[in-house]
């Protein structure tokens, strides 16, 4: 592995004792307690299955707007992508997969509703890590342990290919 020599890689040990803390926590929802660190690493477990590990400079503040029903929620948008199956975003001015090109569809739309309602019910996880390059290893960490790979069109449920079908006609 390529490392700069001035930059040394987080002992591992340390990334399996912080995980261990972050993993065995009992999950809390928003609004969070003024007691959560101010920086440090999350994972929030979203209603839909989804985990998604995530760092923060204010935890709290970060999780409470994150995990509301905050139409401008990024974590909204990211859950509809997975569910309607339209995962990548497109960025062209013209393209059919840009967010306003989006919001007009149905199922998008429907999708996007459901998953706003039930963002509260989030579990959110998180350790204190005041150290930033710590903090980056310590979510990337924790990101390869605990997601998913993506999943092939034949893995989906049925109701899943049916809105993919939906999405790509």
């Amino acid at each position: 592995m390529n490392t700069p020599t001035n930059c040394p890689l987080v002992p591992e040990h340390y990334l399996n004792n912080k995980t261990d803390e972050l993993l065995s926590m009992a999950p809390l929802r928003v609004p969070l307690p003024k007691s959560v660190p101010k920086v440090g690493v999350m994972l929030i477990d979203d209603p839909f299955g989804g985990r998604h590990p995530l760092m923060s400079n204010d935890m709290r503040e970060y999780a409470n707007r994150t995990c509301s029903t905050n139409p401008k929620s990024w974590l909204a948008d990211k859950i509809t992508r997975r569910l309607t199956g339209m995962v990548t975003p497109d960025y062209r001015a013209d393209g059919d997969k840009t967010l306003r090109n989006l919001e007009s569809n149905p199922l998008w739309h429907e999708t996007r509703n459901e998953v706003l309602r039930r963002l509260p019910e989030c579990d959110i996880r998180y350790v204190e890590e005041r150290d930033e390059f710590k903090r980056k290893q310590l979510k990337s960490y924790i990101e390869i342990l605990v997601s998913p790979p993506p999943k092939p069109d034949d893995a989906l449920s049925p109701k899943e290919r049916e809105r993919l079908q939906q999405m790509r006609s």
